[in-house]
C-alpha cells in the first residue's frame, strides 16, 4: 500500500459471505485474492469436523463464486501438506497420492478440488482464471505466551515439544 501510495484498507468479513465478498471485490477493484483463511488444527478437526468443512471447503466455494461475479480471475490458495495424509514414500512430490487422514486435510483437499474444477470450467468457456495452490507443513509447537502464535491445547499436540 505504501509503495503504491495508497492507504491500507481493512474490512473484517466472513469469506463464506459470498455477496459481501463480491461487493468488497467490486468496490476495491480487486485484481488478486490470497486466500489464507481457515482453521488449521488437525486434532481439533477430528472433534469439530463440521466447522472445518464449513470454514475451509464451503467458504472457498463461496469465494470462487464471488470472484467470478466480481471478475477477479487470479487466486493464491493456502492449502496444506495434510492433504497427503501418511504418504508411503518421501520426499512428497506433486505426484504423491493425496489421501488425507483427518477432516482438516480432507477439507483442504476438497477446497483444492473445487478450485481446480472452477479453473477447468472457466478454461472450457474461454474465460481467464489462474490459481496457485500452496502446500506446506505447519511448524510443530508454539509459544505458551502466544508471542509467536497460538499455544496448541488439544490433547493430540501434547506429544510434541513447545518452542
Amino acid at each position: 500500500a505504501e509503495k503504491a501510495k495508497q492507504p491500507l484498507h481493512f474490512e473484517q468479513l466472513d469469506v463464506s459471505q459470498q455477496f459481501a465478498m463480491e461487493d468488497l471485490m467490486r468496490r476495491r477493484k480487486t485484481e488478486l485474492v490470497v486466500h489464507f483463511s481457515g482453521n488449521a488444527y488437525v486434532g481439533e478437526s477430528v472433534d469439530r469436523p463440521d466447522d472445518y468443512f464449513q470454514n475451509i471447503t464451503v467458504s472457498t466455494v463461496a469465494l470462487l463464486r464471488a470472484m467470478e461475479s466480481a471478475s477477479v480471475s487470479r487466486l493464491i490458495f493456502s492449502s496444506s501438506c495434510a492433504t497427503f495424509g501418511s504418504p508411503d514414500e518421501f520426499p512428497i512430490t506433486e505426484t504423491t497420492p493425496q489421501r488425507p487422514t483427518n477432516p482438516y486435510g480432507m477439507a483442504k483437499l476438497q477446497a483444492e478440488q473445487a478450485i481446480i474444477q472452477h479453473l477447468n470450467a472457466r478454461k472450457r468457456k474461454g474465460m481467464p482464471f489462474s490459481a496457485a495452490l500452496l502446500r506446506y507443513f505447519n511448524v510443530i509447537g508454539a509459544d505458551p505466551q502466544t508471542r509467536i502464535g497460538p499455544h496448541l491445547r488439544h490433547s493430540a499436540n501434547k506429544r510434541y515439544p513447545r518452542i
